[in-house]
């Protein structure tokens, strides 16, 4: 079998089943039990003719026999004998069903033909048929299984949580200076600043022509990008803040050299750390800042390419030096207690995936006043069921394929994004990322399949939902029909409005002021429904990014590209509801989380971390540091206390 043709479902042996069963249930004569009615009674009654087996032929079968194969030989079976014989259980269409059945099933048969031979006593029946039930049982229940074998869409949501807090940080009061408030000199000499940062400025291109034949005299320059430059001109105004709101400075002294002022900086960091209980990184990069200035400010003087000669930068990098070390300490205590709100193992990750999967269903459901259970309810906007199925698909997306999300955010069918067929004709994605991180150091593109698990979601998002969703805003109708409502809910509504005023209800309620309110708010939703319809339409046309906001709460940002927060939002979001309702406890784990926690995973497998890096698109070192801040003693001593003296292959008889 070429490797290009392994199936998921390839890789799971009947060998490696048992192992799985056993490990779980850890009581030897059931495993005993189960591995003779196999032998026996299942395998022998599927064609693989396995009684008369001798035991090493019999392990090197389990060993090569694939799920897959399994289950084509058992859903075979179950198609020819279901409807035949009456004494056995109702049998479902599909062992994927239903296998504990199926199974069950195939064990009948075969053991009473052997009880008419009289090769085995009918008293031995029960502890065989309850290994094989309680293995049947077992494998539906597991994560890996539910992905392979995906079930029907439930009837109706999961219960969800009615409201679980957002992940804050504790912020202190803004003190920063804002930008309008800046004297006209300190504007000027900020853009003068913005153009060296963004381009290298003018000084670079004045002096290129002199400095070309020396180019080892010529300092150099590092421009950074609007993302980056926007961080720092937030660490500016922050400085200057502090000098006029805490040092009591006059913003009409103020100058960008003030920034390069080590002792002023200093004091400043002091202040941070004292007083707003800031980490030392806030020195990092407010001293970066001040580097970068001290370079603009000293362009003209200095004739190294490392600034060696300017006394101001090497005091300056000194600074940040110990900033840096001091950082590293405090980070160590940081993390231990940033990660007890995040962690996850991929295991419950892909639980997470599974509830959210379920919150794709087309109606909403209730508890049950008679049986107390919980059942359909009323069907959901389609609005709902769209964004249900972006979730769930961008977080399954980030599991599995843990990239950065800029580059999730990029994705575009048929530009960044293409669906490919394999030699053996099944479907799977292609990315093609032009623009990531690395590009200016490497120069290349980076291209990548997408796991195969998410063909399938991915093709009913592409055919089905985002669709769904371009249709909405064709027309004033469509659009409303997408919230479950339509144009005459305006009328319906501002009469039960007035009716209500006069005292006149539908139904008997208990406050009539606070009825009136609810039906004002719905009123009033409604309307900005239907005035955000044409920012909406504008907003799906400008662009092919395959997920965008649904505008759930703000109608008017439907169609719009995600941004970074966006995602963040809602990633972080979707995991804290969904381990609430599944652990009671909600887990913030963001987008980049994912990350570490797929590089910590990969080692514990002890599996390709150098290709998991490359699938990432960082280094293996950096995606050893990022295991390592997760991963604890524990851990690491769990993958290596246990034969570590062992050398590979080692014989004992040696």
């Amino acid at each position: 079998m070429k490797p290009d043709s392994i199936t998921e479902q390839d890789k799971h042996t009947l060998a490696s089943l048992f192992y799985k069963w056993e490990k779980h249930i850890q009581n030897p004569n059931l495993s005993k039990y189960l591995r003779i009615a196999f032998k026996l009674y299942v395998l022998e009654v599927l064609g693989f003719k396995t009684r008369d087996m001798k035991p090493n032929e019999f392990a090197k079968l389990c060993d090569n026999l694939t799920l897959q194969k399994l289950m084509e030989h058992l859903e075979k079976f179950t198609e020819k004998n279901s409807s035949k014989e009456e004494n056995l259980e109702i049998s479902p269409p599909s062992p994927k069903e239903n296998l504990k059945a199926c199974l069950l099933n195939a064990f009948d048969q075969e053991f009473e033909a052997a009880v008419a031979l009289g090769r085995v006593q009918r008293s031995t029946k029960h502890n065989y048929r309850s290994a094989v039930g309680r293995f049947g049982e077992y494998l539906p229940q597991q994560i890996w299984w539910k992905e392979l074998f995906p079930q029907q869409m439930p009837q109706f949501i999961p219960p969800r949580p009615k409201k679980v807090e957002k992940e804050t940080r504790p912020q202190g009061e803004d003190y920063g200076l804002p930008l309008e408030k800046f004297p006209p000199h300190l504007i000027k000499q900020l853009e003068e600043y913005k153009e060296f940062r963004l381009t290298g400025g003018k000084k670079v291109r004045t002096e290129a022509s002199w400095r070309s034949k020396q180019q080892y005299k010529k300092p150099k320059i590092t421009t950074i990008n609007e993302l980056t430059l926007k961080k720092e001109l937030g660490g500016i105004t922050r400085f200057f803040g502090w000098c006029v709101h805490i040092e009591g400075h006059s913003s009409e002294t103020l100058k960008l050299d003030l920034i390069t002022d080590i002792e002023l900086l200093e004091y400043y960091l002091s202040w941070l750390v004292e007083e707003r209980k800031c980490y030392h990184s806030s020195g990092v990069m407010m001293l970066g800042v001040a580097i970068a200035v001290a370079k603009w400010l000293n362009y003209n003087k200095s004739e190294r390419r490392n600034w060696s000669d300017i006394d101001l930068i090497m005091e300056l990098q000194g600074f940040q030096s110990y900033c840096s070390e001091e950082y590293k300490n405090e980070r160590r205590q940081y993390l231990q207690s940033k990660w007890e709100k995040k962690e996850l193992t991929h295991s419950q990750l892909r639980e997470v995936i599974q509830y959210l999967r379920d919150c794709c269903a087309e109606n909403s459901g209730r508890v049950s006043r008679l049986t107390g259970k919980r059942v359909k309810n009323e069907k959901r906007s389609t609005l709902a069921i769209v964004w249900s199925w972006e979730i769930y698909l961008i977080v399954k997306i980030l599991v599995f394929l843990p990239v950065r999300q800029q580059e999730i955010r990029q994705f575009k069918l048929g530009e960044t994004l293409f669906r490919k067929i394999d030699e053996k004709g099944h479907p799977y994605y292609e990315a093609k990322i032009t623009q990531h991180k690395n590009k200016s150091r490497t120069g290349r593109d980076r291209k990548y399949k997408l796991p195969s698990i998410l063909t399938a979601d991915l093709d009913a998002w592409v055919d089905i939902w985002r669709p769904k969703a371009v249709e909405a805003v064709q027309t004033l109708e469509n659009w409303l029909e997408f919230f479950n409502h339509e144009i005459e809910d305006v009328e319906r509504l501002q009469q039960r409005i007035e009716m209500a005023k006069q005292g006149y209800t539908e139904t008997k309620v208990k406050d009539i002021q606070k009825y009136i309110e609810n039906l004002e708010t719905g009123l009033l939703g409604l309307e900005h429904r239907i005035e955000a319809w044409s920012s909406a339409k504008a907003n799906l046309e400008e662009h092919n990014s395959l997920f965008f906001m649904i505008g759930k709460s703000h109608p008017q940002s439907f169609g719009k590209p995600f941004t970074i927060i966006d995602l963040w939002s809602l990633v972080t979001g979707a995991i804290a509801k969904a381990t609430t309702a599944l652990y009671g406890v909600p887990y913030y784990t963001h987008p980049h989380a994912l990350r570490h926690i797929a590089a910590k995973h990969i080692r514990k497998l002890k599996g390709d971390t150098k290709a998991l890096a490359e699938l990432m698109g960082h280094s293996e070192t950096q995606g050893d540091e990022y295991a390592k801040q997760i991963m604890t003693t524990l851990d690491r001593l769990n993958n290596f206390s246990d034969n570590w003296w062992e050398e590979e292959n080692e014989n004992e008889d040696d």
